[in-house]
């Protein structure tokens, strides 16, 4: 994949001082320190100091004092096994510290393999011995593995004898895009980036578990149509793998192993290290979370197809969001024989009931979240009695969008984990977003025993993670996720090349002017808004801001916006539902739709959804946002709280204040024009749209496209544009129902003469498949990066042929720099709460300004 910026000057091809120096050691990194192997240390000499430099001859389990020379204590024999392993492949550096602890007879150390017991008239003492590691670039994942398996856990390192470069296996890196070397970490700390219940780069914890490159590959089901790749192949050996329990003995990694303890057969965790002697609960099923486009739907039809055939009674429950409905009855139309026995109904409608008289019949029947909560919700109230899907003992449940559950205490969370499965299944391509409580409910559905209880992850996980109280937390959390779930990178699979471009667009003098006059005035109403009402003077700060961004996109049709905002007082404005949402879209457009209960932070941007809407946030009129669990807990003392959407089509629909609110972003229809756009003439047309027609008149006859942008108001534009120069297209955005929007993506799929499909980013970026397309265009940078990614996926994933090229524009000089720079800045985005206390709504506004006055630059 390469990356191309078209009006920028190209990199120097010197290297940077810190680029020279990385390149002058990358013959050798750290990996991390292990602390915990079983040694005995003689007392005389611990207490000498601070630290004291040691050595362990080869083939001995012998440790000297370097200095000295001296005989300081042994290593254990399981310590000893890996020292050998350690000293054979990498260079290491053995000190011991001051501190010591007398052993207590039959205890064990958490990361030893046997307890020592000191016998009568021993004078030595069990002291702390680090072991640092150096190796070579290549040795990285192999370093974490063996660590791992050996329940050893590196961790920051101390007291290096050498400056080398600092890359740990075992721990998120805290600062992705700095260059970190060991002498730096004496004065490091690490606990706000990785110990904090907010992550920064969630993924990570998914990307260097077992080696999945090593599973055999299964045989495609005889249903099937379409041809498995190799990794959807190992996909399906890894779920029935899981799909046969807990790996109890055996050499597959698991939560779970047996052991054989003084001739009683007990259990282990080996996340928690806890001993039992009665069996887990039984546990079949996980999380299939490859990257966007490998083809984790093929995958779970061919798990279906594989179950059904061992079993011809097997019935799956397929929950997936409304709008993906139609996605799933192509997949399989698209993948399964035309004899196929894996027959599949779609329980939806006000007749639904009757797909479930013979449900063995069908080896696959497709649901949405809202039905599983409406047949649960039915269910309350009459004496515990089960009815609809809550009656039926499913042979697997599998959740598509699963992190739709993320929010345990919310309806959707509570209907789903319900329902009886003997097999239970999530697949998601976001697992976390930014909080490790996203993960938990994930395991609370899957009933991943003992991490299905609130308590028990909250001690063992998130408390130990925050609080540093475990300083193997970051390994422990990647063990206990890899054991459970399948994750590739994209990589994986070879894809034809990709080219990513980003072009800088100049304003004409007419717009730069403008933009000029409203950047200046945006200035003083953030100016204005530190010294005036809590509230009252930041909405019109905010306003101000997003009108700089109309100005990217939309040019001189974003006069009427400056005047619409200045028809009446903010102070004057009434409280209602309307006004209410208007400005929570306002916040939405800037990046600031997060939840202000500072133990909470969720997003709470736009996504696209079921339409029946359900378990909306709040907003005050302070803008205080809560997402809905919040508002029991932290909301209930804010002024005047007013439920808005946050799904998309709004289920606003008339105009409030000058505003429309159309069944699109509310605010994304401040711009409106009172003549049509197509009547737009040459010299007021924006410059970036005509910037896009020039590359799509360029484009190649047999090449399509897809153009992403935020507003609808953008294709208003733009669309007239294009039938104007014979550039047939189709559009898809939130308005559209469900079958809508299935048949714009067949017509654009299936008709040669559609050139173009205008999508807003947030239709774009879920669960669709536009392979159809070999080109495709951002129009303006994206608040969240991870929806920009989503949507090109749509793009260039399989099924794609031909090579891929994407455009990003950006406005030269301007607000859209600034948001470049901020999504290169996520973890600080992420945490708008200031503060991990109770909220403060004065630095609530305080620091939202700030961050404003920073993207206006």
């Amino acid at each position: 994949m390469e990356h191309f910026v078209e009006g920028e000057p190209k990199p120097s091809e010197e290297r940077t001082s810190v680029e020279q120096l990385v390149q002058q050691r990358e013959e050798e990194w750290c990996f991390g320190m292990i602390i915990g192997l079983q040694t005995t240390t003689v007392l005389a000499y611990t207490a000498l100091q601070a630290h004291i430099p040691l050595y362990n001859p080869k083939d001995s389990s012998s440790l000297f004092e370097i200095s000295t020379n001296r005989h300081v204590g042994e290593f254990g024999r399981h310590a000893r096994r890996v020292m050998d392993v350690l000293q054979a492949e990498l260079s290491v550096q053995i000190f011991a510290d001051r501190t010591m602890r007398a052993p207590t007879p039959n205890t064990k150390n958490a990361f030893s393999k046997g307890p020592y017991e000191p016998q009568r008239g021993d004078s030595r003492l069990s002291s702390e011995v680090y072991v640092v590691l150096y190796g070579q670039p290549s040795q990285f994942e192999n370093v974490g593995k063996f660590a791992g398996a050996c329940n050893l856990f590196l961790q920051h390192p101390v007291h290096c004898d050498r400056n080398v470069l600092y890359k740990n296996p075992h721990c998120l890196t805290p600062r992705p895009h700095e260059t970190t070397f060991t002498y730096d970490l004496e004065h490091a700390t690490f606990s706000s980036d990785c110990y904090s219940d907010t992550l920064s780069n969630p993924i990570d914890l998914f990307t260097d578990g077992e080696d999945r490159a090593r599973l055999e590959e299964a045989d495609s089901p005889h249903d099937l149509h379409t041809t498995l790749y190799k990794h959807q192949k190992q996909a399906l050996t890894f779920m029935l793998q899981r799909e046969e329990g807990w790996g109890l003995d055996g050499p597959r990694r698991d939560v779970w192993k047996s052991d054989l303890v003084a001739g009683r057969l007990t259990y282990i965790n080996t996340i928690t290290g806890r001993r039992q002697y009665k069996p887990p609960p039984s546990f079949r099923g996980g999380l299939l979370i490859d990257a966007p486009g490998l083809g984790k739907s093929l995958s779970i039809i061919a798990l279906i197809a594989a179950g059904r055939a061992k079993n011809a009674g097997s019935t799956t429950l397929l929950v997936v969001p409304k709008s993906l409905i139609p996605t799933w009855k192509d997949e399989l139309q698209k993948h399964l024989r035309s004899d196929s026995t894996l027959k599949y109904c779609v329980y939806y409608g006000k007749e639904r009931e009757k797909y479930l008289d013979r449900v063995g019949d069908n080896a696959l029947i497709i649901t949405t979240y809202s039905i599983v909560r409406n047949d649960w919700k039915a269910t309350l109230g009459q004496s515990g009695d089960r009815t609809l899907l809550h009656s039926i003992v499913w042979s697997r449940v599998v959740l598509d969008e699963a992190h739709t559950i993320r929010e345990p205490s919310k309806s959707f969370a509570k209907s789903i984990c319900a329902l009886q499965a003997d097999i239970r299944w999530a697949v998601t391509g976001t697992p976390i977003q930014n909080r490790l409580m996203d993960l938990f409910s994930l395991f609370k559905y899957l009933q991943a025993f003992p991490f299905d209880d609130v308590k028990v992850f909250n001690s063992e996980v998130t408390e130990k993670w925050r609080a540093k109280l475990d300083p193997a937390a970051v390994a422990k959390l990647k063990t206990l996720v890899n054991c459970l779930c399948l994750r590739r990178p994209k990589e994986t699979v070879h894809l034809p090349h990709r080219e990513d471009k980003t072009i800088y667009v100049d304003f004409s003098s007419v717009e730069w002017y403008q933009y000029q006059k409203v950047r200046d005035g945006t200035l003083d109403q953030i100016k204005s808004a530190y010294d005036g009402t809590p509230g009252i003077s930041y909405l019109n700060a905010l306003r101000w801001v997003n009108q700089l961004r109309y100005l990217c996109n939309h040019g001189t049709a974003s006069n009427q916006i400056r005047k619409a905002s200045r028809q009446e007082p903010m102070a004057q404005r009434s409280w209602s539902e309307l006004e209410a949402q208007t400005y929570f879209d306002e916040l939405d457009q800037v990046g600031l739709a997060k939840c202000s209960n500072s133990e909470c932070g969720q997003d709470l941007s736009s996504v696209l959804t079921d339409d029946d809407h359900c378990d909306e946030p709040s907003i005050s009129e302070l803008l205080e946002l809560y997402c809905s669990p919040c508002v029991e807990r932290e909301g209930e003392g804010a002024a005047r709280l007013r439920k808005v959407c946050n799904h998309l089509p709004r289920r606003s629909t008339e105009p409030v204040d000058g505003f429309a609110a159309t069944g699109s972003l509310v605010a994304g229809d401040l711009s409106s024009i009172a003549h049509g756009q197509s009547m737009l003439t040459d010299s007021s047309t924006p410059s970036k749209i005509k910037r896009v027609l020039q590359d799509l008149v360029e484009t190649p006859d047999d090449v399509k496209s897809v153009i992403f942008s935020f507003w609808t108001k953008t294709f208003e534009i733009l669309q007239p544009k294009l039938q104007a120069k014979s550039i047939r297209c189709v559009r898809l955005d939130g308005s559209l129902s469900a079958t809508g929007r299935a048949n714009v993506l067949r017509v654009f799929r299936t008709n040669p003469n559609i050139k173009v499909l205008l999508a807003t980013i947030s239709c774009g970026g879920i669960g669709l498949d536009l392979t159809a397309a070999s080109r495709a265009y951002i129009m303006e940078p994206q608040w969240n990066p991870m929806s920009e990614s989503q949507a090109l996926d749509r793009v260039h994933r399989l099924g794609q042929v031909k090579q891929v090229k994407t455009i990003r524009y950006v406005m030269r000089r301007s607000f859209e720099e600034q948001v470049l720079n901020l999504q290169r800045r996520k973890q600080e985005l992420a945490d708008l709460t200031l503060n991990h206390g109770n909220i403060n709504k004065d630095e609530l506004t305080y620091g939202r300004l700030q961050y404003l006055k920073e993207l206006v630059g």
